[in-house]
Order: C-alpha cells, then structure tokens, then sequence
C-alpha cells in the first residue's frame, strides 16, 4: 500500500476529517471564535495537548487566562503556523 504524504500543518488548520476530534470541535463552537480551547487548538495543529502545553512553556504559543480557563487566540495560532519553517 503507498503511503500519501501528510498535509502541511498550515493546511491542516482548514481541512479537518470528518469524525475527528477537530470535526467535533468545530461542530460545537463558533467557527468565527476569537479564543478556542487548548484541545480544540492541539486537535487543530495535529498534535497532542501535551505537546501544545510544551509549546505554551517554550513562549513558542502564547494564551491568555478567561477566569481560570486558558484560552488560544485564533490569530496566535495561525501566526505560529505561519512562521514554521517547512520541513525538507
């Protein structure tokens, strides 16, 4: 079986599967939200929501607190995407 080469993470962000988790999330919240959940966001990205925490550690995503909720602007998020470096 041939294996299809993975989405850019950039392209990631506007394709989401049908069932994922991404898909779920969207169904339940506004697709025109200014702040999304760390979840919603690492489902987003493709990656775990420990490797986003680490990513929030490293300064590399910044978030902001609503109450004792963190939070993810939709800008930061796509500002990260937009200054990864495509890999070779």
């Amino acid at each position: 079986m041939q294996e299809r080469p993975k989405p850019s993470i950039a392209r990631r962000l506007s394709v989401v599967r049908p069932g994922s988790r991404a898909a779920t999330a969207k169904k339940e919240t506004n697709t025109d939200a200014l702040l999304i959940q760390v979840p919603e966001a690492a489902a987003q990205l493709g990656i775990s929501r420990a490797k986003f925490y680490e990513l929030i550690s490293s300064g590399a995503l910044p978030t902001v607190k609503v109450g004792g909720c963190r939070r993810v602007r939709t800008d930061d998020l796509r500002a990260y995407v937009e200054h990864l470096l495509p890999s070779r």
